[in-house]
């Protein structure tokens, strides 16, 4: 399946927000079986065995979330 990837600015999603945005990707893409990992304080990259899931936080103030 070809990545999808969804943008948005720090400023304007909140972390709560994007633990519901990654659990949704999650549920539609391991069917409601997946459990989404925590992210860190430090939004480094979170993944996950099912699949391939990345949510990080990166340099230019935007919140990339990569469903491979």
């Amino acid at each position: 399946m070809i990545g999808t990837v969804i943008r948005a600015l720090k400023q304007r999603i909140h972390m709560a927000c994007l633990f519901t945005l990654v659990a949704f990707i999650d549920t539609m893409h391991d069917h409601g079986t997946g459990v989404t990992q925590q992210i860190t304080q430090n939004c480094a990259c979170t993944k996950r065995n099912a699949g391939t899931t990345f949510a990080r936080v990166g340099q230019d103030d935007q919140v990339d979330i990569i469903v491979a």
